[in-house]
């Protein structure tokens, strides 16, 4: 016999080819066509859970996509020079409640994204036969949640801009009933209207500290809350009289103005949309990218 080898003699191996047979014949009846069966329907899972979490993930994708045009309708220009302030104040009102709806879509399309990747990577044994398409979804949500953090930094900082927006309309409509107080010989609700003038001055000079505004708009702002701040007083003075003092706060009032006018704000607007290029290509190429192209 030669090593390594089973020796079975002839009348086992008769006993065996016999057993064999006898055991074929019932699998072929009891094992087989079940078998084959739970093969079958164990492929169909997964074609079935592969095609579930696609579908979820694509829509998902679509979903975020699909809100990209109010993203880009949403108010971005940043405007000071008004000449109507209860208009502004509407539009500036306006702004951030857009802004913050823009922030809780883009919240909601983050997490129905991290919802859907997450199912992708689940249970990866059932969804093997479809792997390059799981790969691909997940690589596509990737790219949408790059998109979504661009999204949301851009939505967070245009509602501060837009609180700015709101603070220094309020400060413009503070200037107008002033002046429609003062010609209409109202001394005492123009004195009233202008004492609001420097709270609102400092609460828009207080919100420009943020990183869209350059440092000019900063300056310009703390130079006008200066102003206000002579405007209410030289009043007061007059209101008792002190022509000594309202003299003195005339002057002073000139200075700070002139003082004022030599801070140059004209391309505030620009640097502002210069802050936000970055974020706006990154969400569109992102998105681009997201949606397979």
């Amino acid at each position: 016999m030669t090593a390594g080898t089973i020796y079975y003699p002839a009348r086992h191996a008769e006993t065996l080819l016999r057993f064999y047979r006898d055991y074929a014949s019932d699998l072929a009846d009891d094992v087989t066509v079940p078998y084959w069966k739970d093969v079958n329907a164990l492929t169909a899972d997964y074609v079935v859970t592969a095609g579930s979490k696609l579908t979820t993930a694509n829509r998902a994708l679509d979903t975020a996509s699909s809100h990209r045009a109010a993203f880009d309708k949403a108010p971005s220009t940043f405007q000071i020079d008004r000449s109507d302030a209860k208009a502004f104040q509407s539009d500036a009102a306006a702004w951030v409640q857009t802004w913050t709806t823009q922030s809780t879509t883009i919240a909601g399309d983050d997490a129905a994204l991290t919802a859907a990747g997450g199912k992708l990577r689940d249970q990866q044994w059932l969804t093997v036969i479809r792997k390059g398409s799981l790969d691909s979804a997940s690589g596509r949500i990737d790219h949408a949640h790059k998109a979504m953090d661009a999204a949301r930094t851009i939505a967070m900082d245009r509602q501060a801009e837009g609180k700015f927006l709101v603070a220094y309309a309020n400060f413009l409509n503070d200037i107008e009933t002033f002046i429609t107080k003062e010609q209409g010989g109202d001394p005492l609700g123009a004195l009233a209207a202008a004492s609001q003038l420097p709270a609102d001055a400092d609460k828009a000079v207080s919100l420009t500290g943020d990183p869209q505004f350059p440092s000019e708009l900063g300056a310009y702002m703390r130079s006008v809350a200066t102003v206000a701040k002579d405007l209410v007083d030289y009043l007061n003075a007059v209101t008792k009289g002190d022509t000594a003092a309202a003299k003195s706060l005339q002057a002073k009032t000139n200075d700070d103005i002139n003082a004022g006018k030599l801070i140059d704000i004209s391309h505030v607007p620009t640097k502002v949309d210069e802050f936000y290029r970055p974020y706006i290509d990154a969400y569109h190429k992102e998105l681009a990218l997201a949606a397979g192209g």
